[in-house]
């Protein structure tokens, strides 16, 4: 982490105050969010001050401008959920570990959270690629962490409980996948089929990803997945054991093809 860019001590934070999600402002944010928890991670393990306050440094320049995400198609949930996930886990190291991050200050950014990501975060998203919606579920569940939000909280975990078994198949869900929460745009078998990239065979482990590409974004979908899952295992919550068959069917399958992929010559 030190020898990274993002555990940089002298980087310097961008924020802004309207976040275009198709324009560089989503990298930028991103960048910074991931700054703001790299240093917190570094201030954890290493007691040296200066990446806590590195890392307050870039939590406070953004609570003090960002106002909302936009773009003129949905792409600015994405953009929410990406950095929803990941400016609350500083948080939430800092709170805890560094009372120099004034109560003010966290308020503030308590309040940049419910403004400027929440409310595109709880409509969801059925009818996009899942890991979209998980991204979403992901930064949901972060938020009501962090903000002691327990209907956000809730959100996450029952969007969640609703869009594994529709990402994950298992031959036990019937000849077909089962249909994502929210939408009756992919009730038809030809509909659903079209959505998962017209498998030839539907099998256990097979994401509704996989054929669109098993490397960017299934692990765009698996990553949040997971990671919802072990923040509800922290909340006494074991997402993990009700879905258990169907995570360990599709990160087997999947590390199978991962190790393949890694393994064969570049080609042209």
């Amino acid at each position: 982490l030190k020898k990274s860019s993002l555990g940089n001590l002298n980087w310097t934070p961008r924020p802004k105050a309207i976040v275009d999600a198709r324009s560089n402002d989503a990298g930028i944010e991103l960048d910074d969010a991931t700054a703001a928890y790299t240093h917190a991670l570094l201030w954890y393990f290493t007691d040296d001050e200066r990446y806590a306050r590195k890392s307050v440094e870039i939590l406070n320049a953004w609570s003090a401008k960002l106002t909302d995400h936009v773009s003129n198609d949905r792409q600015k949930e994405l953009v929410a959920g990406w950095c929803g996930s990941i400016f609350p886990l500083a948080g939430e190291i800092l709170r805890a570990s560094y009372p120099k991050w004034s109560r003010g200050e966290i308020k503030q950014f308590s309040t940049m959270l419910n403004r400027a990501f929440l409310p595109h975060l709880l409509p969801g998203n059925p009818t996009y690629n899942g890991n979209w919606e998980l991204t979403m579920i992901n930064a949901l569940m972060c938020i009501g962490v962090f903000n002691d939000d327990q209907a956000t909280f809730n959100r996450g975990v029952f969007l969640w409980r609703k869009r594994v078994p529709a990402y994950f198949y298992l031959t036990t869900d019937g000849s077909t996948p089962k249909r994502p929460y929210g939408t009756d745009s992919l009730k038809a078998d030809g509909e659903i089929n079209k959505y998962w990239f017209k498998p030839n065979v539907f099998f256990d482990g097979l994401c509704q990803e996989t054929l669109r590409d098993y490397g960017r974004h299934l692990q765009e979908g698996l990553s949040p997945a997971i990671n919802s899952a072990e923040i509800a295992y922290h909340q006494g919550i074991d997402l993990y054991g009700e879905n258990a068959k169907r995570i360990m069917a599709t990160m087997e399958f999947h590390a199978d093809l991962s190790l393949i992929h890694i393994s064969e010559p570049t080609r042209p």
